[in-house]
This record gives C-alpha cells, structure tokens and sequence, in this order.
C-alpha cells in the first residue's frame, strides 16, 4: 500500500483501486509492445500514451475505496479467498487475446476472448466483494475484458478523428497476441509510480 492515503473520489462512480490479472506472458508481452509502436505509427498522438510493458494488466473490476478501513477490508477478503479462487482457476482455460478493440478515441485494446468459466470466476470474485460491502463500479451492462494498449487522458481525447481510430482498429483486427494463464489476482491503486501501480494485495492461483 502506498504511504499517503489515496484521494476519494467525490463520487463513487470513479475508481481509485482496481483488480486486475497481470500480463506475464512474454510473448503476449512482445506482441503488445509491437502493436503499440504500429499504433503510434497510424496516429502519432498517441505515441506517449501507451500501457508501459511493465504494467500491462486485464482488468477484472473497477472499485472506489474511500479509506483505510475499506482498503484494509478489501485485502482481507481477497485473502480469504485465495483458496475458493484458486480451485476455480484451474478449470479455466487460457484466454486468448486477438484483435484490436477501442472505447470511443481514447482507449485502444486488445480484444480477450474468456472462457464461460473465467466469465463466472470474476463474478463469483466481484460478488463476494460486493457482499463484504466493497463497491464495485459497473461502466458498462456487459463486462469487457481487455489488455489496455492505449490510454488518452482527458484533455487529449479527440486528437484523433473517430475515422482515424477506426482506420487503425481494422489494420490491426487480425493481430494475434497469444495467450495469458489466470494466474493472479492484484489490487492496484490508480496511478503509476515508475510505470507501475501500487500494489496493495495480491492473491497467487497457480
């Protein structure tokens, strides 16, 4: 956990913590890194705003913790699942990422195709959460996984045209990056430090 308290949102439809799965697959690693460059190719923009490869991660939930409290109660819970979520683990196979997706001009990704059963492991995961009173922001009616390749702030959102985007979406719909084992889960603070987030916990299913 970081040293200084993170800030709360004033709302709690804005995270500050989120759970992810980490890439620690090396060829999906390269294969990412290869993409971005492609893409900063297509629309220089976004050259500077591109996932570091030391922090690229699938997102399984989105959380907003207001305090100490929250933060040392969300730990604790994943802790206490780290059995029941290991066991689910090993029935889900490999997700395989191919293609290239985006969220409006601001976002660029690859595309994770999951299991049914890696679908019912986050929801038996965001569920238990739920239940110890941790909130859980849902920013779309259907969970999307994806491996974040490109990632505009605010103020740059727009630089580049909608068509541009789609122009670089279709190049890039075929591209292959292998595939990533469900191997963990990490609780991160938003944020990079030396282009890593702050680990707060982290629960190992293998």
């Amino acid at each position: 956990m970081a040293d200084a308290m993170p800030k709360a949102n004033e709302s709690r439809n804005y995270p500050n913590f989120f759970l992810s799965l980490d890439i620690t697959d090396t060829t999906v690693k390269a294969n990412a890194t290869e993409v971005q460059q492609r893409i900063a190719s297509y629309i220089p923009n976004y050259a500077k705003y591109t996932e570091p490869e030391s922090s690229l991660h699938i997102t399984l939930a989105l959380i907003n913790l207001i305090d100490r409290a929250e933060i040392s109660r969300c730990s604790t819970i994943l802790t206490s699942m780290e059995p029941n979520l290991a066991e689910l683990a090993r029935d889900v196979p490999p997700l395989n990422l191919r293609g290239v997706g985006n969220f409006g001009e601001g976002t660029i990704f690859a595309k994770v195709q999951g299991s049914r059963r890696f679908f019912d492991f986050v929801t038996v995961l965001t569920e238990r959460l739920q239940n110890g009173g941790i909130y859980i922001i849902r920013q779309n009616a259907i969970y999307t996984p994806h491996l974040t390749l490109v990632k505009c702030p605010r103020g740059m959102r727009g630089k580049a045209s909608p068509e541009t985007v789609a122009q670089c979406i279709r190049r890039l719909q075929d591209v292959e990056f292998g595939t990533q084992m469900l191997d963990s889960v990490h609780l991160y603070e938003m944020g990079r430090v030396n282009n890593r987030y702050r680990e707060t916990a982290v629960i190992t299913l293998y």
